[in-house]
């Protein structure tokens, strides 16, 4: 079996909780992920990838009608406004690890946002790391950095950054399908 499909198979598995005799589970903040690739080549493939990203949620947040901005599904979790906030803060916060003293650090709460400003924020957010990934050297990128998950490359903390949107996109899949919304198609390869 081909390492790329060994992994698929042991990230899928391990999503689910199961466990495969024999094959070894990786997690996706694993050194080995980031193992053996140059920082020019990450940086470009990473620079595309980054683009779809930014691309494909900006079109979720652009989905949801206004009115829905404060839908909560259930009152425990985030409303819809506030899940594209908490994207565009933690994009702005994990730039610390990337290039400390320049992440905001600020807790954006959509009470009282329109959903324009909102866009206008996670658009903000996007364009700003795309900028802080351009500018790190190669140098900066294979460098460990002491991140909430343990030590880390730069390389990993994308990774990390990406698998965190990806993960709050999704979960807009929910509220958008409940309001009658069909979440756009991903953007990308």
């Amino acid at each position: 079996m081909s390492s790329r499909r060994s992994f698929i198979k042991a990230a899928a598995v391990s999503t689910a909780g199961l466990s495969i005799p024999g094959v070894a589970l990786a997690r996706a903040s694993d050194s080995s992920q980031t193992q053996g690739i140059h920082p020019a080549d990450f940086r470009r493939s990473f620079a595309e990838l980054w683009s779809n990203i930014a691309a494909c949620t900006l079109e979720y947040a652009n989905a949801m009608p206004e009115e829905h901005y404060d839908f909560q599904p259930v009152p425990e979790i985030r409303s819809f406004g506030d899940q594209m906030l908490h994207i565009a803060n933690s994009d702005f916060w994990i730039e610390q690890y990337l290039a400390p003293g320049s992440g905001t650090g600020e807790d954006y709460a959509a009470t009282g946002l329109s959903k324009d400003a909102i866009v206008g924020l996670l658009s903000d957010s996007f364009e700003n790391m795309t900028q802080v990934i351009s500018r790190l050297t190669d140098s900066e990128l294979e460098t460990e950095v002491s991140t909430f998950e343990g030590n880390r490359t730069r390389m990993e903390v994308l990774y990390m950054m990406r698998d965190h949107v990806t993960h709050h996109r999704g979960q807009t899949v929910v509220y958008l399908r409940l309001k009658g919304v069909t979440p756009p198609a991903w953007v990308g390869s």
